[in-house]
């Protein structure tokens, strides 16, 4: 998406189709851990014990700032409450028709700890995209955190949303287990509704670009969760990894 601006910014086109799609039935999933007889750079430091997958990779780091922190598991638990509450409403979303709340989380199986079953991604097919076209106005956003009215958080795990907002200036870390509540997190009247069409964990796994999409549909009012605040709507890119990338979408006159 970036890109795409840059370019329509340069001059250089006046309307960019970006677009993501998955079928990956035929090759498995992302999700799956694979065999290997050679490994390399990272990896050479991690598969001789057995860290092959993506949830193992995340938990060590998770886990780590959890601890450093004094963050509880139920912080956790919140973002993923508040994603498949989210998901109800939605139609499209894949966990549509299937809630979950704080029992069946708590009692769902250990994938690696910090993270049990539902604070993990879906996996699927589907495909989303974005139109990026000219705007007569431009200018920079000067936009904080208390003029973001919700956030669409990439989630492959539920840890990676933790530390993402805390980053991004909404609470300070030791500020975690007050401010990551369902009460917080869910439209119309949580203080930063979160993955409002259910992000990752509950609409389905798009590599995020349907959280682009879901952060659009605030700003035009269309949303199926829409937040009281809904003029500025942040996407947070990146799978804990670096690098990443930020999305503010904002309607005419708050940007």
């Amino acid at each position: 998406v970036a890109n795409a601006a840059a370019a329509v910014n340069a001059g250089l086109a006046d309307c960019v189709v970006v677009y993501r799609g998955l079928a990956q039935g035929e090759y498995g999933r992302f999700g799956q851990s694979t065999g290997v007889s050679r490994v390399s750079s990272e990896m050479s430091f991690q598969a001789p014990y057995g860290v092959v997958a993506p949830p193992q990779k995340f938990a060590f780091r998770v886990r780590r700032y959890m601890h450093e922190h004094g963050i509880e598991p139920p912080a956790l638990r919140a973002i993923a409450l508040a994603a498949y509450h989210h998901a109800q409403f939605n139609p499209r979303a894949v966990m549509h028709g299937k809630p979950l709340d704080a029992d069946r989380y708590d009692q769902a199986r250990w994938i690696v700890e910090p993270f049990r079953l539902y604070d993990c991604c879906q996996e699927n097919d589907g495909a989303a995209a974005v139109l990026v076209v000219a705007s007569d106005l431009y200018r920079m956003a000067a936009l904080g955190p208390e003029d973001v009215g919700s956030v669409q958080a990439y989630e492959n795990f539920t840890g990676g949303v933790l530390m993402a907002l805390a980053e991004h200036g909404f609470f300070r870390p030791e500020q975690a287990n007050q401010f990551l509540t369902l009460g917080n997190l869910i439209a119309p009247d949580g203080q930063l509704p979160l993955n409002t069409s259910g992000g990752n964990l509950a609409e389905g796994y798009m590599h995020g670009f349907e959280l682009v999409i879901e952060a659009v549909r605030q700003v035009r009012g269309t949303s199926t969760c829409l937040a009281r605040k809904h003029d500025v709507s942040l996407v947070i890119s990146a799978p804990l990894v670096a690098p990443a990338s930020n999305l503010l979408l904002g309607s005419p006159h708050t940007l």
